[in-house]
């Protein structure tokens, strides 16, 4: 039994403020696992300039979003589901998150002082698309223990002065974890040493995602569940196809308005309802990492239509390639039609996540202090 120091306080600097609902569950599920372990851990508040866009916005622009904003945490308050006003993911960060304060790259520094251990990650916090050096905790001095925990470099590609940058502040980190494989060979090249961990959704069991699902009243079952976080329509007859041949309705969350044509729009779900929506399922269709985590998690059927090409310049499968090299998922990623194949051995997914579990405690128990 490994002794824990109740001086240790964690802060954990990662993205929350997306309203994706994987941005704020997985940063949900690095601090109540650590919770867990009864370490004391926040979510770091921190809220980059880009973020805070809607303060250089024009000034009728900024009143009538702000009048939204109030409009959607009054029906919040007393329960009510309209959807145009539904603000579900910003209840869930302050309710679950317990993001009551934030902080800016000016105060940040004061405002860390609090913390014996910084976790940056997880998710795409390095990517150079969106470069920040407070995410590589530029302003730590080194009374403060760096570490981060799986997090992702988004892509294989930056500049030299991007480069630069990377290797200057890493460098002063006491232990590095990235999400994928490739972040660890484009570490390496750099002459940064990492280590390869499972996203932070995947330390919680489905009991613990269970315990804060919230079901939405007017869905009925059967049905399939549809996520596409871009707007390509090409798998919009292999979708209707499944549901004809299987009596399934469709319901779902697109990117692209003109899909809720063919199928029922739940976009007013906030993480709690998007797991419910996951669990519940019959199967389950989308082009999300995190959708194809949780359809894992809650051993429900899945095809991840692969949204990327492989000349993207952003292009991103290799987070999927290392779920499929844990847990071979290749059958059901898709690229241009669905074959209906036998359904997914969810009993090989629980053993290997067991061990990647393991691992993933056994780093943050010896790096956290």
């Amino acid at each position: 039994m490994i002794e824990l120091n109740k001086d240790i306080r964690i802060g954990i600097l990662t993205w929350y403020n997306h309203g994706n609902y994987g941005s704020a569950l997985q940063a949900y599920a690095l601090k109540t696992f650590l919770h867990k372990q009864d370490y004391n851990v926040e979510i770091i508040p921190y809220v980059p300039q880009w973020e805070r866009s809607l303060l250089h916005q024009p000034i009728k622009k900024r009143i009538k979003r702000l009048i939204k904003f109030l409009i959607a945490i009054l029906l919040e308050f007393f329960d009510i589901n309209i959807p145009k006003f539904s603000n579900r993911t910003y209840k869930f960060r302050r309710s679950y998150l317990q993001l009551n304060d934030y902080c800016t790259e000016y105060n940040i520094s004061n405002y860390c002082k609090r913390y014996t251990t910084i976790i940056s990650g997880s998710d795409q916090i390095w990517s150079p698309i969106v470069l920040d050096p407070i995410f590589l905790q530029n302003f730590i001095t080194d009374k403060i223990n760096k570490i981060s925990y799986a997090v992702s470099l988004g892509g294989n590609k930056m500049s030299q002065e991007q480069s630069i940058i990377y290797k200057q502040y890493l460098s002063s980190f006491n232990s590095i974890s990235v999400r994928e494989e490739e972040g660890k060979r484009v570490l390496n090249t750099l002459g940064i040493n990492s280590s390869v961990h499972i996203d932070p959704t995947l330390l919680l069991n489905a009991s613990d995602y269970r315990s804060i699902a919230k079901s939405i009243s007017d869905i009925r079952k059967p049905y399939i569940f549809c996520y596409f976080l871009r707007t390509d329509r090409e798998y919009k007859k292999y979708v209707e196809e499944y549901a004809y041949n299987r009596c399934l309705q469709v319901i779902g969350i697109s990117f692209n308005k003109e899909d809720y044509q063919w199928m029922k729009n739940v976009s007013y779900a906030g993480p709690r309802e998007w797991l419910w929506l996951i669990d519940n399922a019959e199967v389950v269709f989308t082009n999300s990492y995190h959708g194809t985590i949780f359809s894992l998690i809650f051993h429900t059927p899945f095809f991840n239509c692969i949204r990327f090409t492989d000349d993207d310049p952003i292009c991103q499968n290799f987070r999927l390639e290392q779920l499929d090299e844990y847990f071979d998922i290749k059958d059901y990623l898709i690229k241009k039609e669905v074959h209906i194949k036998m359904p997914y051995s969810f009993n090989k997914f629980d053993q290997r996540l067991l061990q990647l579990q393991d691992n993933a405690k056994a780093y943050l128990h010896l790096n956290i202090r």
